[in-house]
């Protein structure tokens, strides 16, 4: 079962001209989102595996499934670096 992701408490977005600004009021640091990772972000209102976000940021942008695929690692590591997004513990039934 892959991981799922979500956002976590404490973080306010902003708009900046047309970027998103993220700030983390837990730790103090903040993000400047590019389009592709503001529309990830709007994505993870709610509980997303990678390959999910991957397939929605496919079918938006229209790019290939290895290149979504990258740069949606990329994005969770670096949200998960900043403590923006936080893993869902896994439930087992």
């Amino acid at each position: 079962m892959e991981e799922r992701f979500n956002r976590s408490a404490g973080v306010e977005i902003a708009p900046l001209q047309s970027q998103t600004v993220l700030f983390n009021t837990k730790n103090n640091k903040f993000c400047v989102l590019n389009k592709s990772a503001a529309f990830l972000w709007e994505k993870l209102e709610e509980r997303h595996t990678v390959r999910e976000l991957a397939a929605e940021l496919c079918g938006y942008f229209d790019v290939g499934e290895d290149l979504a695929l990258n740069d949606v690692q990329a994005a969770v590591q670096e949200f998960l670096a900043v403590e923006f997004i936080e893993p869902i513990p896994q439930t087992t039934s």
